[in-house]
């Protein structure tokens, strides 16, 4: 692996666990909008999920399909039948201040980071999302210091899959296909499609149990500490 100067890392769900904050700020959420509206809290989520879903079919491919804004503002107007501009508002400062303060890396995330900046290797995080928020993310984990460079899919302009996320990192990194590898937990949309890209190592990080892959270019890991000494 000396060849390899950079390593593109997804952020969420690689390097800290998403379901323990997604459930905290699902909690807190629907306890306020019970609290304000007097409506059932069964009935707030499943408000929730369907505009969720909604903003997925309306715009798939934007940044803008992940706002939590959006999916409260519809849940409401769907509950309401009006947009509720302060509580739309509420909900999303709620989501984010829960969230935030819910999140926290692997037991070995910070230790393979340092290991990475020690060997000098270039870090960049490539993840769909506003770089607003997933800035705030990166600080509040205290990782800022062992990342050279972000790329969101809003500064890219499309998400991913999009080959234009894994082009802007290669030109960020100033380094080519061959000189870095790809971290990710989603295998179809971080590990085969950088390796379609011209990425030729992957890792793709699982929280289940290990399965045998034919792709034997693509290593799976649930630690990093498994593959520390791969870098």
């Amino acid at each position: 692996m000396n060849k390899i100067k950079g390593v593109i890392l997804d952020l969420d769900n690689t390097l800290y666990w998403y379901n323990h904050p997604n459930k905290q700020w699902h909690e807190a959420i629907l306890a306020h909008a019970e609290e304000k509206l007097g409506i059932s809290s069964k009935e707030i989520h499943d408000a929730i999920s369907r505009a969720r879903e909604k903003n997925h079919e309306t715009i798939p491919t934007h940044w803008a399909s992940h706002s939590r804004l959006l999916y409260f503002q519809k849940a409401l107007e769907r509950l309401t039948g009006r947009t509720n501009f302060k509580l739309t508002l509420e909900m999303e400062e709620l989501f984010w201040d829960t969230f935030m303060n819910h999140m926290k890396l692997y037991d070995d995330a910070m230790d393979f980071l340092e290991h990475l900046k020690k060997k000098n290797k270039k870090v960049l995080i490539l993840t769909d999302l506003t770089a607003q928020v997933q800035k705030k993310k990166i600080i509040k984990l205290w990782i800022q210091d062992h990342v050279d460079y972000l790329v969101s899919s809003e500064e890219a302009g499309a998400e991913k899959p999009d080959p234009k996320v894994f082009e802007l990192s290669l030109e960020k990194l100033g380094l080519k296909k061959d000189e870095v590898v790809m971290i990710g937990d989603n295998y179809e949309k971080d590990i085969m499609w950088a390796k379609r890209f011209g990425i030729n190592k992957a890792y793709h990080k699982v929280d289940e149990k290990l399965e045998a892959d034919e792709d034997q270019d693509v290593i799976k890991f649930k630690i990093f500490s498994e593959i520390k000494e791969d870098f």
